[in-house]
């Protein structure tokens, strides 16, 4: 029988008595008592909240110029949402607006998640834009269990990309 961590959800080894990922301790209960499992449950979301304030999650955006009449990448930047533990259970979104796609086709998105100030990491969502000739605005969602979901609105229309994994 697998023992997951109740912080990030790490899969814990037989012997493992902190989990290798959070360093939560590995709490357990005898019997199946659900109020000391509610008991536990404010340590736990403390611990989680201190674990995600090192992850800074973004998107990556690319920058297009006119080269010798062709289109070129210019430059790419990453936007930041802000730390997971301000994103958890919540949506949050970026201030700029995007252009919408010129069709109404499924597009990969870079997510970005920095650790701790280091070197960043993509995970790539699929998402299909709103189609309305508006512009766009992203937000970010990230739910309990550390999934992360890309959100594209417009004034009509929100699209949710595939999840992924925060961890």
């Amino acid at each position: 029988m697998s023992n997951y961590c109740k912080c990030c959800y790490q899969e814990l080894g037989e012997n493992d008595l902190n989990c290798p990922r959070c360093g939560l301790t590995d709490l357990k209960i005898i019997g199946n008592d659900p109020e000391q499992e509610k008991a536990l449950e404010p340590f736990i979301r403390s611990h989680r909240m201190g674990f995600l304030r090192k992850y800074e999650l973004g998107v990556t955006c690319y920058y297009w110029k006119d080269q010798d009449g062709t289109i070129a990448l210019d430059s790419k930047r990453t936007l930041t949402f802000g730390n997971a533990a301000e994103l958890l259970e919540g949506t949050r979104w970026l201030d700029q607006e995007f252009a919408r796609m010129p069709d109404d086709q499924e597009i990969t998105v870079d997510l970005t998640v920095t650790e701790n100030g280091g070197a960043g990491r993509d995970l790539q969502v699929r998402v299909t834009p709103p189609t309305e000739p508006q512009l766009q605005k992203l937000g970010l969602q990230l739910d309990k269990q550390l999934q992360l979901r890309l959100l594209v609105k417009n004034d009509k229309t929100t699209s949710t990309s595939t999840s992924v994994s925060l961890l």
